[in-house]
């Protein structure tokens, strides 16, 4: 007689994070041991804390990569029915994987005070460490003993970022967005930082290795050092560029692959990620089966694409978030979803942290972290009906027909000077039960 618990194993299995799994959540896809048997089924809830610490404990978990395309094609179909007709997104199925963060494969939950509050000076931190990255840029152009000096402050940058990134992730998520949507001064090293951040993130769900993660990571820090100072006079300037900056925006990935290799950069994966992330790569095949240069340039350039599209510029707008998700959700040239961009559409919502939403009550509220839906985030009211700042933002999840997200906004439309601190403290009281007061 066959194993009562053993099913037959799918063709193909994904590997699952442990840590993205906590209490209260509801799987959209099954889950499996490293043996092929079937844990929990595909619906089923994580409703005791016994139950998380088992599966925790596992050596190895898996869902079945069948099921995360059937979740795909239903959310690809939901997004694209209301962008044709133009419509609030609020019947898009929940677009959780067994594979995706905790917040997008959870039933929503009530909000319970973190544990941990963040440190007051956190926003400033970031701002700091923006300013370091800074430095280190100017200096890697510099060429000579001063690029080798930068590079060794890059090491010690890299991990900084990653110490602050393994301690909350959320907030760093929460205040690069903010602060890339609703601006465009020093735009070079903060849609860098940005860019590494996703990055850092998305290297945790999608099949890439730790080494293949720090290349990625350092990639993304670098790739636009050759032209920093252009981009950051581009950012402002009121007019299109010039034929001269378009020909130095062409030549950049080569030109800055070889100031990182005249300063002693020798990995070959940061290197190839820098001189090709403006390639034209073919949208086939899946990632899993590129090979490593190509696999992270892609993902490299998902994100810096969708990134840039909602940052503003003196010549235009920045984009509205669904906007942005229609560039990167579709596979370029191909008929199928992108597995980036859909992963970014999973794990940020529709609506990222730090970018503006209408409410269908009329206020405008910024988004603080993903809720159950990728269109039901939780957020907090920064303009009330008629207009005016609002001195205590106040937490509102988007769950229901009073407060359901109606549009998003872009951030240049939105004239209110945001207080980072308190949002802070008011996004802790969004952890999901299970999860503590930094992410799982």
């Amino acid at each position: 007689m066959p194993d009562a618990g053993k099913i037959q194993r799918p063709a193909r299995l994904q590997p699952v994070a442990s840590r993205n799994l906590a209490l209260g959540m509801t799987l959209q896809t099954p889950l499996y041991d490293e043996n092929g048997h079937l844990l929990l089924a595909r619906h089923a809830v994580i409703d005791s804390p016994t139950l998380l610490t088992t599966l925790r404990e596992h050596p190895a978990l898996f869902t079945d990569e069948r099921a995360i395309q059937e979740t795909a094609r239903a959310v690809m179909a939901s997004f694209e029915e209301a962008s044709r007709r133009d419509i609030p997104l609020g019947r898009l199925p929940a677009a959780g994987i067994a594979a995706a963060p905790a917040e997008a494969m959870m039933a929503p939950v009530a909000p319970r005070p973190a544990p941990v509050r963040p440190p007051p000076d956190l926003a400033e931190h970031w701002r700091n460490l923006e300013s370091k990255l800074g430095g280190v840029l100017a200096g890697l152009a510099l060429g000579g003993n001063a690029a080798q000096e930068a590079l060794k402050r890059l090491d010690q940058l890299h991990e900084q970022l990653h110490e602050a990134l393994e301690h909350d992730l959320q907030s760093a998520t929460f205040l690069l967005f903010s602060r890339s949507v609703t601006g465009f001064a020093g735009y070079s090293g903060l849609h860098a930082l940005l860019c590494a951040v996703v990055a850092w993130d998305a290297s945790r769900r999608l099949p890439v290795s730790t080494d293949e993660s720090q290349a990625l990571f350092k990639a993304a820090l670098t790739m636009n050092v050759s032209i920093k100072v252009l981009q950051d006079q581009m950012a402002s300037q009121r007019h299109d560029p010039t034929q001269d900056q378009l020909l130095a925006i062409g030549r950049h990935a080569e030109m800055s692959e070889r100031i990182l290799r005249d300063a002693g950069v020798d990995n070959p994966l940061w290197l190839g990620v820098v001189r090709g992330h403006h390639d034209d790569l073919p949208y086939n095949p899946a990632i899993n089966n590129r090979e490593p240069v190509e696999k992270l340039t892609k993902i490299l350039q998902v994100i810096d694409r969708y990134t840039a599209a909602m940052s503003p510029r003196g010549s235009r707008a920045g984009r509205p978030p669904r906007d942005a998700a229609r560039t990167v959700i579709r596979s370029h040239g191909g008929a199928d979803h992108d597995e980036v961009g859909l992963d970014l559409m999973q794990n940020l919502g529709l609506y990222p942290p730090g970018t503006f939403v209408q409410l269908r009550g009329g206020e405008v509220a910024v988004v603080l972290r993903p809720g159950g839906r990728p269109d039901q985030p939780w957020v907090a009211t920064v303009v009330n009906k008629a207009g005016e700042p609002i001195q205590t933002p106040r937490l509102l999840a988007t769950t229901d027909a009073t407060t359901a997200v109606a549009s998003g906004l872009s951030g240049s439309e939105v004239k209110v000077r945001l207080n980072e601190t308190a949002l802070l403290r008011v996004l802790q009281d969004t952890r999901p039960v299970g999860l503590g007061g930094t992410r799982a």
